[in-house]
């Protein structure tokens, strides 16, 4: 079972990722307790590049990048870094690279 001292390690490894990588800017995205939900695209890409190497995962809504070594999600609609181009299959922006 975790505690309120697991939890708080885990901010500060958090923080000291954070740290560890270039600076992007966030812009108005919302914070969360692991991460942050984004409504525009360039942010979002911006800090996934920056927290790189991670994973990807598409959702029905949503595209989230989990960077790797922290506990952290990144989260945006998916229509926002994404296209339909049919019914069921979706087209998205390269998360990782230039």
């Amino acid at each position: 079972m975790a505690t309120s001292h697991d939890w708080a390690r885990d901010l500060q490894k958090t923080a000291e990722f954070l740290l560890s990588r270039p600076e992007a800017e966030i812009g108005d995205s919302i914070p969360r307790t692991n991460g942050w939900f984004f409504s525009r695209k360039d942010p979002f890409i911006a800090l996934v590049r920056a927290l790189k190497p991670g994973r990807k995962e598409m959702g029905q809504y949503y595209v989230n990048f989990f960077p790797e070594g922290v506990n952290m999600k990144l989260s945006v609609n998916r229509d926002v870094v994404c296209r339909k181009v049919q019914d069921v299959k979706w087209e998205c922006e390269p998360l990782l690279s230039p």
